[in-house]
């Protein structure tokens, strides 16, 4: 908890060598884990194992043969950094999350893993009196985890709408041990390891700086709208006109989904190979009734009179402005065109409200 690194800790007599080894399960490999249950990997899982077999479940869980118990005279410590879209994979696949698996999954600094171990380390001698050999192993290629970043402190004031001093800033920074200089009114900042991921650009110590300096003490501006109206294109209002028109005169405006099967083209004597030579096909349809874009209004505005006829509604008079689509043979995104449809049928309709 105290440095958010997962730990480990299995029972050193239980292991069958005092080798350890990471590596890939074997297709089929399974090991009970602590929760009791027993999970079955494939060889994609990374596993902590000994000379014998899989003791955990690289930062998910460990196994239950190796668990520290109340008879437990010897205790091994695993602090480890593992890849997080690794971890998330194994974690869905066998449908097991845990403390240590969510943390990876967002990632924890590498530079941590030594820190913590020797912290817990100081933690045992200090607290339970335990006695801890120094022999820790560490497989890891150093790499360059501090980030250099420029901190304008106009840049501050631009964001925030208020300026504040440069010593300020600087003692925020420090305090949040980001390490710092001011040169010409210019904070050099060095991100440590641990905020690596998530301070990467100058905003980002802006943010920081804001988040400390407390919202409630920034000054509250209104924001300064404009008066200028907008207005309707001709198009628009052409359309505008149009669907008031239909409105008045009794015709009631649906709207349908754009999609359309092939199928339904059949009844209006549309060749299938036709149909999807000619037409925008879905690569993901939801179904087969949602396979093409469609090419006309009227399969779906036959359907809304066959819908309302089933529920003894024969007096009709719809309406549909909207998009019709068609293949554009140059490759590009398909032609876009709007198109109005009207559909009668029955006694001339009464004005709607």
């Amino acid at each position: 908890l105290e440095t958010g690194q997962p730990l480990h800790a299995f029972d050193k007599d239980m292991l069958y060598s005092n080798k350890i080894i990471v590596r890939r399960a074997g297709k089929g490999e399974n090991i009970k884990t602590i929760d009791d249950s027993i999970r079955i990997l494939d060889d994609d899982t990374l596993v902590i194992a000994d000379e014998d077999k899989a003791v955990a479940i690289a930062g998910i869980m460990g196994g239950k043969d190796t668990e520290i118990s109340e008879n437990t005279k010897n205790v091994l410590l695993e602090s480890a950094n593992f890849y997080g879209p690794s971890i998330m994979r194994t974690s869905k696949k066998i449908g097991l999350r845990s403390e240590a698996s969510n943390r990876f999954e967002k990632k924890i600094d590498p530079m941590l893993t030594v820190f913590a171990i020797r912290r817990f380390e100081d933690l045992l001698e200090k607290v339970a009196n335990f006695k801890t050999e120094e022999c820790i192993y560490d497989n890891f290629k150093k790499v360059e985890r501090e980030r250099k970043i420029n901190l304008r402190v106009g840049k501050v004031g631009q964001v925030l709408g208020k300026d504040i001093d440069a010593g300020l800033i600087s003692d925020i920074l420090t305090n949040l041990k980001i390490s710092n200089r001011i040169k010409d009114n210019i904070i050099e900042a060095t991100v440590p390891s641990f905020r690596y991921e998530d301070l990467q650009r100058e905003i980002d110590l802006v943010e920081e700086v804001a988040r400390i300096y407390g919202y409630d003490r920034l000054d509250s501006i209104p924001t300064s709208a404009s008066d200028r109206r907008g207005k309707y294109s001709l198009y628009q209002k052409t359309i505008k006109d149009i669907r008031q028109a239909l409105c008045d005169i009794g015709l009631v405006e649906v709207i349908n989904y754009s999609f359309i099967s092939a199928e339904s083209l059949k009844k209006f004597k549309i060749n299938l190979e036709e149909g999807y030579k000619n037409n925008v096909e879905i690569l993901n349809p939801i179904n087969e009734d949602f396979k093409l874009l469609r090419p006309m209004l009227l399969p779906a505005l036959m359907k809304n009179i066959k819908d309302n006829i089933n529920h003894n509604i024969k007096d009709i008079g719809i309406f549909e402005i909207s998009k019709v689509f068609k293949k554009n043979s140059s490759g590009k995104l398909p032609f876009e065109i709007n198109t109005l449809g009207v559909m009668l049928t029955g006694k001339a309709v009464q004005k709607g409200w």
